[in-house]
């Protein structure tokens, strides 16, 4: 195994570190970007207020957040077989 010095970690772990951190990064920006998407639907169907902007981004943001909760619990239950 070869150690880069300069990292102290060896290259296939700082690579795999790289991995982690860019998957990190990209569901980080995909997640913002759903958020982004759906204040917008909730600004268009409550007819493009001007005012609301900051309650409609945590409308979306708790919108996801409940989603994503419950599409990992059915993760959860399809990988213990109960679905």
């Amino acid at each position: 195994m070869v150690i880069d010095l300069r990292q102290g970690v060896a290259p296939s772990r700082a690579k795999n570190w790289l991995s982690e951190q860019k998957q990190l990064e990209m569901t980080s920006w995909r997640h913002e970007q759903r958020v982004r998407e759906r204040a917008s639907e909730i600004w268009e169907r409550a007819g493009r207020p001007e005012d609301q902007a900051a309650e409609h981004r945590r409308q979306a943001a708790a919108e996801i957040a409940a989603e994503e909760g419950g599409l990992e619990q059915e993760i959860a239950l399809a990988a213990a077989g109960a679905i």
